[in-house]
Protein backbone atom coordinates (compact mmCIF):
# COMPACT_ATOMS: atom_id res chain seq x y z
CA UNK A 1 0.00 0.00 0.00
CA UNK A 2 1.24 3.46 -0.90
CA UNK A 3 1.98 5.66 2.09
CA UNK A 4 -0.42 8.48 2.94
CA UNK A 5 2.54 10.84 2.68
CA UNK A 6 2.85 9.96 -0.99
CA UNK A 7 -0.90 10.37 -1.58
CA UNK A 8 -0.79 13.73 0.18
CA UNK A 9 2.16 14.85 -1.92
CA UNK A 10 0.50 13.71 -5.14
CA UNK A 11 -2.74 15.51 -4.24
CA UNK A 12 -0.94 18.74 -3.41
CA UNK A 13 1.21 18.48 -6.54
CA UNK A 14 -1.82 17.93 -8.77
CA UNK A 15 -3.63 20.87 -7.16
CA UNK A 16 -0.59 23.13 -7.65
CA UNK A 17 -0.24 22.13 -11.32
CA UNK A 18 -3.96 22.63 -12.00
CA UNK A 19 -3.97 26.03 -10.27
CA UNK A 20 -0.89 27.21 -12.18
CA UNK A 21 -2.40 26.04 -15.43
CA UNK A 22 -5.67 27.85 -14.82
CA UNK A 23 -4.66 31.02 -12.99
CA UNK A 24 -4.16 33.13 -16.13
CA UNK A 25 -7.45 32.11 -17.78
CA UNK A 26 -10.43 34.48 -17.92
CA UNK A 27 -12.74 31.93 -16.30
CA UNK A 28 -10.41 31.47 -13.31
CA UNK A 29 -10.04 35.22 -12.84
CA UNK A 30 -13.84 35.59 -12.73
CA UNK A 31 -14.16 33.17 -9.80
CA UNK A 32 -14.52 35.18 -6.56
CA UNK A 33 -11.54 34.90 -4.22
CA UNK A 34 -13.75 33.59 -1.41
CA UNK A 35 -14.70 30.58 -3.57
CA UNK A 36 -11.04 29.90 -4.35
CA UNK A 37 -10.24 30.15 -0.64
CA UNK A 38 -13.04 27.73 0.32
CA UNK A 39 -11.92 25.17 -2.25
CA UNK A 40 -8.26 25.42 -1.21
CA UNK A 41 -9.10 25.19 2.49
CA UNK A 42 -11.37 22.20 1.92
CA UNK A 43 -8.72 20.32 -0.07
CA UNK A 44 -6.04 21.07 2.53
CA UNK A 45 -8.18 20.07 5.52
CA UNK A 46 -9.33 16.84 3.87
CA UNK A 47 -5.79 15.95 2.82
CA UNK A 48 -4.52 16.50 6.36
CA UNK A 49 -7.12 13.99 7.57
CA UNK A 50 -5.23 11.28 5.69
CA UNK A 51 -2.59 11.29 8.44
CA UNK A 52 -5.10 10.28 11.13
CA UNK A 53 -5.89 6.87 9.70
CA UNK A 54 -4.08 3.58 9.31
CA UNK A 55 -5.60 2.75 5.92
CA UNK A 56 -7.88 4.09 3.20
CA UNK A 57 -10.87 2.11 4.51
CA UNK A 58 -10.77 4.08 7.77
CA UNK A 59 -10.53 7.33 5.79
CA UNK A 60 -13.50 6.28 3.64
CA UNK A 61 -15.58 5.49 6.75
CA UNK A 62 -14.64 8.89 8.21
CA UNK A 63 -15.79 10.67 5.04
CA UNK A 64 -19.07 8.73 5.04
CA UNK A 65 -19.67 9.63 8.70
CA UNK A 66 -18.83 13.25 7.99
CA UNK A 67 -21.38 13.49 5.17
CA UNK A 68 -24.08 11.52 7.00
CA UNK A 69 -23.92 8.31 4.96
CA UNK A 70 -23.11 6.38 8.15
CA UNK A 71 -24.50 7.22 11.58
CA UNK A 72 -21.78 7.23 14.22
CA UNK A 73 -23.17 6.05 17.54
CA UNK A 74 -19.93 6.82 19.41
CA UNK A 75 -20.36 10.58 19.15
CA UNK A 76 -22.83 11.72 21.79
CA UNK A 77 -22.17 15.46 21.73
CA UNK A 78 -24.90 17.51 20.11
CA UNK A 79 -25.14 21.22 19.38
CA UNK A 80 -26.76 21.65 22.79
CA UNK A 81 -23.61 20.26 24.41
CA UNK A 82 -21.63 23.19 23.01
CA UNK A 83 -24.30 25.86 23.59
CA UNK A 84 -23.68 26.52 27.26
CA UNK A 85 -23.77 30.08 28.54
CA UNK A 86 -20.04 29.91 29.28
CA UNK A 87 -19.18 28.99 25.70
CA UNK A 88 -21.54 31.62 24.29
CA UNK A 89 -19.81 34.26 26.43
CA UNK A 90 -16.41 33.07 25.17
CA UNK A 91 -17.59 33.24 21.56
CA UNK A 92 -18.91 36.78 22.05
CA UNK A 93 -15.64 37.85 23.69
CA UNK A 94 -13.67 36.25 20.85
CA UNK A 95 -15.77 38.00 18.20
CA UNK A 96 -15.47 41.37 19.94
CA UNK A 97 -11.75 40.80 20.40
CA UNK A 98 -11.36 39.99 16.73
CA UNK A 99 -13.43 42.90 15.38
CA UNK A 100 -12.65 45.86 17.63
CA UNK A 101 -8.85 45.88 17.21
CA UNK A 102 -9.36 46.01 13.43
CA UNK A 103 -11.32 49.26 13.59
CA UNK A 104 -9.79 52.61 12.64
CA UNK A 105 -10.89 54.17 15.94
CA UNK A 106 -9.05 51.50 17.90
CA UNK A 107 -5.92 52.08 15.81
CA UNK A 108 -5.97 55.79 16.76
CA UNK A 109 -6.33 54.91 20.45
CA UNK A 110 -3.49 52.38 20.19
CA UNK A 111 -1.19 54.90 18.51
CA UNK A 112 -1.88 57.46 21.25
CA UNK A 113 -1.22 54.82 23.93
CA UNK A 114 2.00 53.72 22.19
CA UNK A 115 3.35 57.25 22.27
CA UNK A 116 3.46 57.52 26.10
CA UNK A 117 4.96 55.43 28.88
CA UNK A 118 1.67 55.48 30.80
CA UNK A 119 -0.10 54.18 27.70
CA UNK A 120 2.36 51.31 27.38
CA UNK A 121 1.87 50.43 31.07
CA UNK A 122 -1.91 50.44 30.56
CA UNK A 123 -1.56 48.17 27.51
CA UNK A 124 0.73 45.70 29.24
CA UNK A 125 -1.40 45.64 32.40
CA UNK A 126 -4.53 44.98 30.34
CA UNK A 127 -2.83 42.14 28.44
CA UNK A 128 -1.55 40.66 31.70
CA UNK A 129 -5.06 40.79 33.20
CA UNK A 130 -6.54 39.09 30.13
CA UNK A 131 -3.88 36.38 30.29
CA UNK A 132 -4.50 35.78 34.00
CA UNK A 133 -8.26 35.59 33.39
CA UNK A 134 -7.69 33.09 30.56
CA UNK A 135 -5.41 30.90 32.70
CA UNK A 136 -7.88 30.96 35.61
CA UNK A 137 -10.69 30.01 33.23
CA UNK A 138 -8.68 27.15 31.76
CA UNK A 139 -7.66 25.83 35.17
CA UNK A 140 -11.22 26.00 36.50
CA UNK A 141 -12.93 24.47 33.46
CA UNK A 142 -11.52 20.99 33.17
CA UNK A 143 -9.32 18.49 34.85
CA UNK A 144 -7.06 16.75 32.41
CA UNK A 145 -4.29 14.74 34.06
CA UNK A 146 -0.93 14.50 32.40
CA UNK A 147 -1.35 11.78 29.79
CA UNK A 148 1.81 9.85 30.64
CA UNK A 149 0.66 9.32 34.22
CA UNK A 150 -1.93 6.90 32.84
CA UNK A 151 0.73 4.34 31.80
Amino acid sequence: MISFYIWWGVLNGVCAVVERGLRDTKAYKKIPNVIKWVVTTTVVLFSWELFRFQNMEEFEIFIKIMFGKIICEDVTNSAAYFSTSKIIVYVVIACVGAVIPASAKFEKIKKSLDSTKVGLVIQETTLLAVMIAAVISIVNSTYSPFIYFQY
